[in-house]
């Protein structure tokens, strides 16, 4: 290896040192700038063969540290011919002055450049320089210089670098123009000669480096193996997690817990009952790694979230069906009740049929049979207005009335419909003569006696009757319907009594006889009074009414049926009875008071007191 003190041994001018300075070391070229020497410089015999190689063209050998390229020597060379004394002055790079060494280098005469042959044959065209060496053409040959690592004539030769030992502490490793040292522990760079503390690098990468004297050992965290603690530790494979699925992470692992479990590795089952109730209509019941929901009735679902449509199996066969929350109801149809109305209703029971007729239950419904006459609808509630179909009163006026009519004749015709010609002598109203019967009417043929249409002029009230104030009174046996009864007493020339003071009505009261088997029951008996349609009380025979002797609660009262109480009755209790119950809570010391009651011989029948003027 030389060095920059070549000139001090050469004996040449500037120039030829620099060129000679470009040296190559083993493995790699540097540009030698400095004066230093660190290797002892050859010997001025070998520096002056080498400036004879020069000038012949020759190429020096790698082994003696020949220049890059020919080149180099070669300007080298020609600087050296045309050098002139003006080289002594030259100043190396150190900065200092070089004159005294200059003077001993003699100047050359001026040399031409090499001659070449121009027949020459180029040698360098067939590549003969191996392994990327340069190949200089010459007269009658050629010279390759060859790359690092590399000798021989055509540089096919590898240099054994490590020959020469250059690994200081490692091993070499000789290679195809060149070479690689294997360090020991503790050292490094390209000749391992460089100390260093491993664990300064932190060789270790999940763990703690502790030096040693042949390396370093490492002590890896938990989850991590391996020489440098690089190679994740696998937990999975040990199936940690029993209730769950396991994911291995860098250093770890975590669980990935199935339903109904926690803790880190699952272990713990979850009390899902206590957390927060999830049965929402039902009990709940923890088990192991869940839980069951027992259902209230209604409900279904795993958490007994979802309502049963209880419809859908059309619980209400008679009805509607309403779907609820946990259950249902059911509409019944008219006519059903219970609760899915599998029940019937027995309409009858509460009387549908007014006017007291018969009611048939059915199935769902009742029926109402044959409506009462004067009466229609579905529960015989409508009255028939018998007046405007086809007046049926023939020889008088029809008034219509609840369930049916009245008829008031014509003087001389009867019957319902004052179609008969009334024989009004059956009633002997001829009082003191012979009764001849005409159509519509009468005459009477007086005998000796008493004059007078009915010759009643001067006679008393026929026998049977009682007088009162210029009027006969008597009391009728036959128990019939209000309207009969005023039929009868219009044919006998009388109307149903009227009452028109406190006096009048204790007389009549007192012509009612006492009924030895109705001790405890009233005797109720038709009198004339009746309520029109406009609600008001009016007597038979035409009067106004004035007195009254109404029972408490009476003429006002609705039957309990529905019945309509638009005639009158008196009322009496035997003597026997009201002393029996004059015991009791109640006191019956008031005889002959009035009550209000049906018209209809279908609903009530009484006896009656007929009252003619004298």
């Amino acid at each position: 290896m030389w060095d920059d003190n070549i000139r001090e041994w050469t004996g040449l001018p500037l120039a030829i040192t620099y060129a000679l300075a470009h040296t190559r070391e083993v493995g790699r070229t540097r540009a030698v700038l400095s004066c230093k020497a660190p290797t002892p410089p050859p010997s001025r015999a070998m520096a002056r063969w080498l400036l004879v190689a020069l000038m012949a063209g020759m190429v020096v050998s790698n082994s003696l540290g020949a220049a890059n390229n020919i080149i180099t020597f070669l300007d080298a060379f020609y600087q050296l011919a045309n050098f002139t004394d003006q080289s002594a002055d030259a100043t190396f790079d150190h900065g200092t002055d070089n004159r005294e060494d200059a003077k001993d280098i003699k100047p050359f005469s001026r040399v031409k450049p090499p001659h070449f042959h121009p027949t020459d044959k180029d040698e360098c065209a067939r590549n003969p320089c191996q392994h990327s060496g340069s190949c200089v053409n010459k007269d009658g040959g050629y010279t390759c210089i060859c790359s690092s690592g590399w000798t021989g004539q055509d540089c096919q030769q590898d240099i054994d670098e490590c020959a020469s030992k250059p690994c200081q502490h490692g091993t070499c490793d000789n290679k195809d123009g060149g070479y690689t040292c294997t360090c020991s522990p503790g050292w490094t760079g390209q000749n391992c000669h460089r100390y260093f503390n491993e664990c300064n690098i932190d060789p270790c990468h999940h763990g703690t480096c502790k030096k040693k004297a042949d390396g370093y050992n490492c002590t890896c965290s938990p989850g991590w193996t391996g020489l440098n603690c690089h190679r994740d530790i696998d937990e999975c494979a040990g199936n940690p997690c029993p209730h769950g699925r396991c994911v291995n992470t860098d250093g770890g692992y975590h669980c990935v817990c199935s339903p109904g479990r926690t803790g880190e590795d699952c272990q713990q089952d979850i009390d899902e009952c206590a957390r927060n109730d999830p049965c929402k209509h039902g009990t709940c019941e923890n088990q192991d790694g869940g839980y069951n929901c027992t259902c209230s009735p209604g409900w279904t679902g795993q958490n007994c979230q979802q309502d049963i449509d209880e419809c859908a199996g059309n619980p209400c066969p008679h009805g509607h069906c309403v779907n609820t929350h946990g259950g249902y109801r059911c509409v019944c149809s008219p006519g059903r009740t219970g609760e899915d109305c599998q029940q019937d209703i027995n309409e009858c029971m509460r009387n549908p049929c007014r006017h007291g007729h018969s009611c048939v239950n059915t199935d769902g419904g009742y029926t109402c049979v044959g409506c009462p006459p004067g009466w229609t609808g579905e529960n015989c509630q409508q009255d028939i207005d018998e007046c405007a179909r086809n007046n049926p009163c023939e020889h008088g006026t029809c008034e219509n009335q609840d369930g049916g009519y009245n008829c008031t004749c014509s003087p001389g015709w009867t019957g319902q419909n004052c179609q008969q010609d009334r024989d009004v002598c059956i009633t002997t109203p001829c009082q003191h003569g012979t009764c001849v019967n005409q159509a519509g009417r009468h005459r009477c043929r007086s005998t000796p006696g008493p004059t007078g249409k009915n010759c009643q002029q001067a006679w008393k009230c026929p026998s049977g009757w009682s007088e009162y104030n210029n009027h006969c009174y008597k009391f009728m046996t036959s128990r019939v319907d209000w309207y009969t009864a005023d039929a009868r007493c219009k044919a006998c020339g009388a109307n149903l009594a009227s009452i028109h003071s406190r006096e009048e009505n204790e007389f009549i009261s007192r012509l009612i006889p006492d009924d030895p088997g109705r001790i405890l029951r009233a005797v109720h008996v038709y009198i004339g009074l009746r309520k029109l349609k406009n609600g008001r009380w009016t007597w038979s025979d035409g009067s106004q009414m004035g007195y009254n002797n109404w029972a408490p609660g009476e003429s006002t009262w609705t039957h309990l049926w529905g019945w309509k109480m638009e005639c009158s009755a008196m009322y009496k209790y035997s003597e026997i009875g009201i002393r029996w119950m004059s015991y009791g809570r109640h006191h019956y010391d008031k005889q002959g008071q009035w009550s209000d009651q049906p018209c209809s011989v279908f609903f009530k029948s009484f006896p009656y007191i007929c009252k003619a003027p004298k």
